[in-house]
């Protein structure tokens, strides 16, 4: 039985291990790290872990930027949601 195991984990690594694509654009994905490093940061702030909460608003702040300069450029399109509507503190 443990044979079957490792195969299909191997199998599984093998899969996984073929360079995949992420068909969304870079103003989409940046606003998607803006907004998951605003709710880890609301997390991270309950548990006190400033030095953490800091490395956070670094990444929110970045991930807002990056999105500015993706909408300013067209390269993603006016549809998609603003990062910049939740701050890292709110």
């Amino acid at each position: 039985m443990a044979r079957k195991v490792n195969d299909a984990i191997d199998a599984a690594a093998r899969r996984r291990s073929r360079k995949g694509t992420l068909s969304v654009g870079r103003r989409e994905l940046c606003d998607y790290v803006a907004e998951v490093s605003s709710e880890f940061g609301h997390l991270i702030r309950s548990h006190n872990l400033r030095f953490l909460d800091y490395l956070l608003a670094m990444v929110f702040e970045e991930a807002v930027n990056q999105s500015r300069l993706a909408s300013h450029s067209g390269s993603s399109s006016p549809s998609s949601p603003t990062a910049t509507t939740a701050g890292p503190n709110d």
